[in-house]
This record gives C-alpha cells, sequence and structure tokens, in this order.
C-alpha cells in the first residue's frame, strides 16, 4: 500500500457465501478497519516474529527477513521498491548505501520492548516487472536468529483458495504510539498482471483480504506452512469511484481487458529472489537463477501518460517515447490487456537510445496501450527480462467522481474551495455570484481556478457556486452547483 495515497474512506459490504434466504442479514465489511493487534508469546508473534517496521528509507513500511541459509553471512530483508522512495517504471537500483531501520518485535502489548536493527545497503530496489527492494543490515542471519527473530524461505504463488494469513504495521489513521504489527487472515484469488499509474507487474495475484492499509506496503503473505509466498503491494481499498488504473486504484490485466476490482488486495511473486543469493549467503545478481532485473534496463518514455481524441483532430494520436538502452532497441506495442512485454513474440525494427520513437496508435476509442522495448541478446535472439514499457491511455469520459467544495467558517466570514481528486478532478472551472443573478449552464463567466482560496463575509450569503472540473485529458464534466448559507 502506497503511504502517499491520499483516498477518502468507503465502506463496502461483502455478501457472505451460502446464507439462507430466510436467515440473518449478512453483515457489513469494513475493509479499512485494520487487523487485529499481535500479541507477544502468541503463535501469531512466533509467525510474525521475522516482520520488522521499515523506517529511515522514505515511507514507513513492513519488510522480513530472507533466509538465504548461510548463517554467518549478513541478514537481508526484503521490503517493496516504492518504499526505497522509488516511483518510476525505469530505474533499477544496486548496491546503494543507506541508513535505515528495522524494528522487529512491535508487539501491541510491549511496544516498548521492540529491536532496532540498522539497515546499510539498498541490495537491489525496483518498480519495474515486480515491486521489490532488497535490504542489507549490519548483522548476520546468525546474530538475528539468536535474538529469536524467524527468517523465511521464498515459495511460489499459492493456488487459488489458499488460506493464508498477512502480518505487518499499518499506519492509517492509527496513533503513532499504536503503530503494531497485526494479522490478517484470507484467501487467495487469481493470478493477474497488474497496473497501477505507470507502473505493471507481471506476476500477481488478489485476495479478499480486509485491512491492508497504508504501512502494509512490503507484508510477507505467509501460507499455512508458514513460507512466503507473495509481498503485500497494493489494494483498491478505500478507492473512490472513477480514475481507474491511477494512484491507489491498480487494474487487472484480463483477457477481456483492463479491470479495477473493488476491495481486491494484491502481492507479488516473491520466489525469483530465491536464486540471487551464492553460495557465500551474499546477494548477488550474476547468479544464474536470479530473475532480477541488471541495472542497465532498456527504457521507453512517452511524452503523455493520457491523451483524449478531441472532435476535430484531423492529426492521429501517437507514440512520442524517447527510448534508452545499452545497445540496440526493438519494440512492439498494441492494447495494454493482451500485450507481454516478457514475450519475445513480436518485437521488430533496430532503434538506439536518444531515439524518439512516433508512430500512430490506430485508434481513437477509450483503451490503455503499451510499448516495449527490449534489447537481442549475442544469440541474436530478443532479451525480455530487463524490457522497458511505457503506457498511453486514450480517455474520452467526463468525469464521473462527484465534486466538492472545502470550506472553513469563521466568527464572521468563510473560505471555500473545489477538492481536488486526480486523475478525475485535476483542475477546476468556477464562478461565484448570487442565487437569482447566477445560472451555472451558462458558460459565460466561468473562470479557471489557481488553487487560491476564495473568502466570503457571512453578510454576503447565501452565494452560488458553480463547478465545471476536468479529467486529466482535459475533459470537462457537466456544471454542478453548490450553495453557501449563512
Amino acid at each position: 500500500m502506497k503511504s502517499c495515497r491520499m483516498l477518502l474512506p468507503m465502506l463496502v459490504s461483502l455478501l457472505l457465501a451460502g446464507c439462507d434466504k430466510d436467515g440473518p442479514a449478512p453483515s457489513p465489511v469494513d475493509y479499512l478497519q485494520p487487523g487485529a493487534p499481535i500479541q507477544s508469546g502468541s503463535a501469531a508473534s512466533r509467525q510474525a516474529s521475522g516482520v520488522a517496521q521499515i523506517s529511515g528509507l522514505g515511507s514507513q513500511c513492513t519488510g522480513f527477513i530472507i533466509n538465504h541459509g548461510v548463517a554467518n553471512a549478513p541478514a537481508y530483508l526484503m521490503t517493496n521498491g516504492h518504499c526505497v522512495e522509488l516511483f518510476d517504471s525505469a530505474t533499477v537500483q544496486h548496491q546503494i548505501p543507506a541508513e535505515g531501520v528495522a524494528r522487529f518485535s512491535l508487539f501491541k502489548d510491549n511496544l516498548a520492548g521492540a529491536v532496532s536493527v540498522n539497515i546499510s545497503e539498498i541490495s537491489w530496489a525496483s518498480m519495474r516487472g515486480t515491486d521489490i527492494a532488497i535490504l542489507k543490515t549490519d548483522q548476520t542471519l546468525a546474530q538475528l536468529k539468536q535474538q529469536g527473530f524467524s527468517a523465511y524461505t521464498l515459495a511460489p504463488l499459492p493456488k487459488p483458495g489458499t488460506a493464508l494469513t498477512i502480518a505487518g504495521v499499518p499506519v492509517k489513521d492509527i496513533p503513532q504510539e499504536e503503530w503494531a504489527l497485526r494479522q490478517v487472515q484470507c484467501k487467495a484469488g487469481q493470478t493477474t498482471r497488474l497496473f497501477e499509474f505507470v507502473w505493471i507487474w507481471d506476476r500477481a495475484q488478489a485476495g479478499d483480504c480486509g485491512g491492508i492499509l497504508p504501512g502494509h506496503s512490503g507484508s510477507p503473505v505467509f501460507d499455512p506452512a508458514g513460507q512466503v509466498v507473495g509481498i503485500i503491494n497494493t489494494s483498491t481499498i478505500g478507492a473512490e469511484v472513477g480514475g481507474n488504473c491511477y494512484l491507489g486504484k491498480p487494474c487487472e490485466l484480463r483477457k477481456t481487458g483492463v479491470v479495477a476490482a473493488p476491495n481486491t488486495s494484491y502481492w507479488l511473486a516473491v520466489d525469483g529472489v530465491r536464486g540471487c543469493f551464492n553460495a557465500a549467503g551474499e546477494f548477488s545478481l550474476q547468479q544464474a537463477a536470479c530473475q532480477l532485473e541488471q541495472p542497465e534496463p532498456f527504457v521507453a518514455r512517452n511524452a503523455a501518460r493520457v491523451q483524449q481524441a478531441r472532435t476535430g483532430w484531423q492529426t492521429e494520436l501517437a507514440w512520442q517515447a524517447e527510448l534508452e538502452g545499452p545497445r540496440t532497441i526493438s519494440l512492439k506495442s498494441g492494447p495494454l490487456h493482451s500485450t507481454d512485454c516478457r514475450d519475445a513474440t513480436g518485437y521488430s525494427g533496430s532503434y538506439f537510445a536518444g531515439e524518439v520513437y512516433q508512430k500512430a496508435i490506430g485508434s481513437r476509442q477509450d483503451g490503455h496501450w503499451l510499448l516495449c522495448a527490449a534489447g537481442y541478446g549475442e544469440d541474436g535472439k530478443i532479451q525480455t527480462r530487463n524490457a522497458g514499457f511505457t503506457t498511453l491511455e486514450i480517455d474520452n469520459t467526463a468525469p464521473v467522481r462527484p465534486m466538492k467544495l472545502h470550506v472553513v467558517r469563521f466568527d464572521d466570514a468563510l473560505q471555500f474551495q473545489p477538492l481536488f481528486s486526480p486523475p478525475e478532478l485535476s483542475s477546476y472551472r468556477w464562478k461565484v455570484g448570487k442565487p437569482a443573478e447566477t445560472d451555472c449552464a451558462d458558460s459565460a463567466g466561468y473562470r479557471t481556478f489557481f488553487r487560491i482560496p476564495r473568502f466570503a463575509e457571512l453578510t454576503e450569503l447565501p452565494l452560488k457556486v458553480c463547478l465545471i472540473g476536468s479529467d486529466e485529458a482535459g475533459n470537462e464534466s457537466k456544471p454542478q452547483t453548490e450553495m453557501l448559507e449563512k
């Protein structure tokens, strides 16, 4: 869960399967309610003993100890790439000195007994195709185990229907003095590719887990055997209407299209990290079994993230993507849901770093498009492990999210302004006047709102406020009327 996310709470009811028609009404599920705190000495505390809150590297997140099997080698933690202040789909960090802290034993009944371990290096981190950071500590695996902390085996994603347990330290709407390890239990759903903002994650899995909130990023997902089968990444819990695939509202890339599933949490596969440790227990990208990307990936950056096919345009919507890569670049493009950059099929052409790729997309309909960039290996075949990508959304639909005024009242005046909620409400035009003299349907008098609140004396009230919101693509809503009364 990205902690930069600013979402309005939303309570959604989930009907319980198998209830009789005449049985009691199903209880609503509050997906924003955090899981139960873990108490020291419990079975849950033993399972979560190797789980820590990660701080000092960016966001408040969760992480856990990786069992690489070499007792006297440095201990490594895993968390999310976005937890170390990565926010793009191109960067691959490798062996970056760091000064962070991992706090273990954050049990609700003994928070004063938490144990801090220093993080000395970001051994690897990226948000390309996955969302993972590998953190090196200043202690060995044996030293952490001697303090009673578990190290976890990394295993493949579980089968749908598998019962799972998640342990993490959520912080959303929780006082800092109550930041503690909490447990959530749920079941695994279907595996999927996932798209959010500018990121694509190749191996994700959905779950019906409630209480996955900011701070849970990087939390381990345990199977019944106590293995870590995934790492919490994002969620649609609390997401508002509209603005699919933007921050806080990831979308599944299904065969049928791009779909946002309500109240669904997602974790990413972790088993690809198992092969990244050498015989000495040191993290190494050079291991043949390591599935993580090298730090010189291929990159494609498009000039726009979203565009509108305006009526009357003579020029087709087109890619305008700047390319980067360590060697000759090959490309392919297509609809986002049916195009996979990791599949070597369909790549063609030869381009060079610094070139700008310009080509018409061939569609004016709403939808998401994907451009993939990869290179040829020594064998002359496309190598997709370090393939880069960029996306473009065609958006011709007016905002559907309701507009709201933020009003602050004083003794003799009030301050008011419209609330922004990107990408659906990214800009505004407005006008304010006496109710009898102000017609919101009349286009005359609207002005761009420059994010400067307006004041009104109480003697001026009532006032009519007319709002027209625009989304990121520039589509405008119908006028909405708000009244300010005394």
